[in-house]
């Protein structure tokens, strides 16, 4: 899971607009999928779905071993994933929250047929 680095510039960071994206396809191993379904203390009304997947591989003197990360997805997307775990293609868009943060969320999978059983 290789990613380029983005840089924005100083408009893009002060903006508060919140349209900037970026949309990728990428290889990953999958090895957990769960739905949610719960309203939050303000009621509102919230489904979808979790999506954990493999890191690249990295070795320093401060890390070692693959880290876990995690997406969410469209409940629709749950039932995309046949076979957990398995090697997938991720359809993902990365974008900016409200507050500035990095999201990543999954739009897509489709299981890779070399994985498929």
């Amino acid at each position: 899971m290789q990613f380029s680095k983005v840089t924005l510039n100083e408009a893009q960071k002060q903006s508060k607009c919140n349209s900037f994206a970026i949309h990728k396809t990428m290889r990953a191993t999958v090895v957990h999928v769960s739905r949610y379904d719960f309203t939050t203390d303000d009621n509102k009304h919230l489904t979808g779905c979790k999506i954990t997947f493999l890191g690249d591989a990295v070795s320093t003197s401060t890390a070692k071993g693959r880290e876990a990360v995690t997406a969410s997805a469209p409940i629709a997307v749950f039932d995309r994933f046949s076979q957990v775990p398995a090697e997938y293609d991720l359809d993902v868009t990365f974008k900016r929250s409200p507050e500035g943060q990095p999201v990543l969320k999954v739009r897509d999978a489709m299981i890779l047929a070399s994985a498929a059983k």
